[in-house]
């Protein structure tokens, strides 16, 4: 099977690293399409049997207008069998993608994250966004909100399935025995308010905890702790297993929901304890991970749930084999495999 991928995204090795593995392992034969540089980040082109990563020169910088310059060459030259589309529906370069799929008669899928029912882009991509679904032949919901999101939009069930964008490559993200334990508590994501920062901020403050603060992408800045504006991600193992805990405390501020949260996984895999609430989908993804759990918007919860878990820790070894068993690139890339042959589940 020939598997065309593509998407702002894909330039993350947290990305593509789920269709490297598909075409090392001999699943299917992957060209990966992003873009040569994205922000901070570059991509530089690679060539392995049954696996290509093409860094292609982009047009803006926005997810909203961005073009990849050759896309549909590289497309047509390769011609796979599906057109995997990792950009949400509702974007030009989804809508463009769509266009060169018809064209060629070319199988396609979209992913989506979005989780709010009722959420709305605006008339023009909203209309971008029905087009796209409408003319997708597979469309992968990365949660069981955007499941629903796509039925309330009346997307047919039967050419829904739900699947996470990618896995956790665990022979990366995993235990280190050899890095010492310098922190008490950590996190690493977007540093925005619905992530609940200033909560974890708090509360590492007022019980006098080591904290490191790895992540970007948005406008809060702690004053407490150790922070790191970046890290490149495959040296991120590391930075999890400098700590003795991994807390993320996102809530509903302005309506947002968690759409997945990899850092949780990561954290997990890595043998270290983990924090976090409820909100969005992280109950559904990590149902029956052994995670501590705070109620959300709570500084009081969030106290007692990081005492609590200072209190028990340890190396967490049912999280790693709990990734492993469920979130692992094994098996996200047999899952999603049989999702664009055909298969739904």
């Amino acid at each position: 099977m020939r598997i065309t991928v593509c998407g702002h995204s894909m330039i993350n090795p947290r990305q593509y690293m789920l269709f490297e593995y598909m075409g090392a392992s001999n699943l299917a034969e992957v060209q990966v399409l992003a873009p040569s540089r994205w922000g901070s980040e570059r991509c530089e082109t690679v060539h392995k049997e049954n696996y290509s990563l093409e860094g292609l020169e982009p047009i803006g910088q926005s997810f909203l207008n961005f073009r990849l310059r050759g896309l549909e060459d590289h497309i047509e030259e390769f011609y796979p069998d599906v057109l995997y589309v990792m950009e949400e529906p509702y974007t030009p370069f989804a809508l463009r993608c769509s266009l060169i799929a018809e064209k060629y008669n070319i199988h396609m899928a979209v992913f989506t994250w979005e989780n709010i029912i009722d959420k709305s882009f605006g008339k023009r991509y909203d209309k971008i966004e029905s087009g796209v679904l409408d003319s997708a032949n597979i469309v992968v919901a990365g949660n069981e909100g955007a499941k629903a999101r796509l039925l309330h939009k009346g997307v047919a069930e039967d050419k829904i399935a739900v699947c996470p964008q990618t896995g956790i490559a665990t022979g990366i993200f995993k235990p280190m025995p050899e890095v010492e334990k310098t922190y008490d508590l950590s996190y690493f994501g977007r540093m925005v308010k619905e992530k609940g920062i200033e909560y974890i901020e708090k509360v590492s403050k007022e019980l006098n905890l080591k904290m490191l603060w790895i992540g970007g992408r948005g406008g809060v800045t702690p004053s407490y702790g150790d922070y790191i504006r970046w890290v490149d991600y495959l040296n991120l193992p590391e930075y999890y297993n400098k700590a003795k805990l991994f807390v993320t405390y996102p809530y509903a501020f302005e309506g947002y929901r968690e759409q997945f949260n990899y850092s949780i996984g990561e954290a997990l895999a890595c043998g270290t304890l983990v924090v976090t609430s409820l909100n969005g989908s992280i109950g559904e993804v990590y149902n029956d991970a052994p995670i501590v759990y705070a109620e959300e918007a709570n500084t009081k919860s969030l106290k007692d749930s990081i005492k609590y878990a200072l209190d028990k820790y340890r190396r967490a070894e049912r999280g790693i084999k709990w990734v492993r068993d469920n979130l692992s690139m094994e098996v996200i890339a047999q899952r999603l495999l049989g999702i664009l042959k055909g298969g739904k589940k």
